[in-house]
């Protein structure tokens, strides 16, 4: 287990378990009984690293690229109450997601990548509900990082 959160009613735990634990990657159980859930994402491939809950959907980061089964998310998915993913997909390249977090509509994603949607995005993005890059955010974060001055060694 690399990552636990809590939302309601359930935790949630992600990392690299699978087979034959009962679900890979990722498990949600209920907090007061600890029933595991039907909810079942199954991760195919590489690890979860980080979750976030938001709006009723649990977004999840790691270095995997399948989800569902069979469905591509390269990174970054967003998965409904039933674990079902949704049709956000920012197709983030290059790299791990190793932060994720959510405020109102907007999700962040921190990490080792360098693309996000084929644009260049070193380790961090923030998105709109739709997966789309928030280029505003983008713009404010480039000037923040040029303006700091240099480490003191």
């Amino acid at each position: 287990v690399r990552t636990l959160m809590v939302d309601g009613n359930f935790i949630y735990a992600g990392g690299s378990f699978a087979a034959p634990h009962p679900r890979n990657r990722i498990n949600r159980q209920d907090v007061n009984t600890s029933a595991l859930s039907p909810w079942d994402p199954n991760i195919g491939n590489g690890d979860v690293w980080a979750m976030a809950a938001s709006g009723g959907n649990i977004y999840v980061g790691g270095d995997f690229t399948l989800v569902n089964g069979s469905t591509t998310r390269n990174a970054l998915a967003c998965f409904d109450n039933n674990g079902t993913a949704t049709g956000f997909n920012p197709n983030i390249t290059g790299g791990a997601v190793f932060a994720v977090a959510a405020s109102g509509t907007i999700v962040y994603a921190g990490g080792a990548f360098t693309s996000v949607g084929g644009q260049p995005r070193q380790g961090f993005a923030a998105f709109n509900p739709n997966a789309a890059p928030n280029p505003e955010l983008h713009r404010r974060i480039r000037r923040q990082r040029q303006a700091r001055p240099p480490p003191i060694f």
